[in-house]
């Protein structure tokens, strides 16, 4: 079952409704937040955690954007977290075999 979201929900980062090109994305959630909380665009939220990843390895940042919510901190679940997970692969595919390993330990999903 999708989840209805609610006319007055906006994503967290670009806080619009329509995404940050107007182009219509999809809002999605995989948290325990409720009502119009923590309702996010896909794109919006890699690219915050993708930020957030530079400037944890210059030592100013958290890895956690990309594994849980910026809002409640559960830890995504379903459709959210594999996409999460593919766009980490993503951004991580191409870096250095231990700079890569290492974002993928500090990331790491206990059952």
């Amino acid at each position: 079952k999708t989840e209805e979201v609610p006319d007055d929900a906006v994503c967290y980062v670009c806080m619009d409704h329509e995404g940050p090109d107007d182009g219509g994305a999809v809002l999605v959630r995989g948290c325990a937040c409720r009502g119009a909380s923590g309702w996010v665009h896909a794109d919006c939220l890699a690219e915050m955690a993708n930020r957030d990843d530079r400037m944890t390895i210059e030592g100013r940042g958290q890895v956690s954007e990309w594994v849980s919510c910026a809002t409640c901190r559960q830890h995504f679940t379903g459709a959210l977290a594999l996409e999460m997970d593919r766009r980490r692969w993503r951004c991580d595919r191409d870096i250095p075999a231990p700079e890569a390993l290492l974002n993928l330990a500090m990331t790491y999903r206990t059952p």
